[in-house]
């Protein structure tokens, strides 16, 4: 999706967001018509980049990047929603960040696997 000074950009989902006053609210599914559409990004510092592999594989034929998981088991050293912006229809896209992302909580996470069954 692009690069930041310490990495690159990674594009994980589309996803709408809404300031609900108290702070930003995710809506996978129906969101209000005040949402803001948004990608939530993650920041792969250039450091936890093993490899790149620009043909991809027999599953998934795009560019591949190989990474450390050293942030909490995960390759982002954050994560926050960016809603798509461009300075006219010459520049290429950029994302102006919207929001820290703040993953569930374990009871929520909880509730959530429970209700699946």
């Amino acid at each position: 999706m692009g690069t930041y000074d310490r990495g690159v950009l990674l594009g994980l989902r589309w996803t709408y967001v809404n300031n609900e006053g108290n702070g930003w609210k995710e809506y996978a599914a129906n969101p209000p018509p005040e949402a803001i559409k948004v990608m939530l990004l993650g920041a792969v510092p250039y450091e936890g980049i093993e490899s790149f592999n620009s043909n991809g594989d027999e599953y998934y034929n795009k560019p591949h990047l190989y990474c450390h998981f050293d942030f909490r088991g995960e390759p982002y050293e954050r994560l926050f929603y960016g809603e798509q912006k461009q300075l006219d229809e010459r520049h290429p896209y950029y994302y102006a960040e919207i929001a820290e992302y703040k993953g569930p909580t374990l009871f929520e996470r909880l509730r959530w696997c429970f209700r699946k069954r």
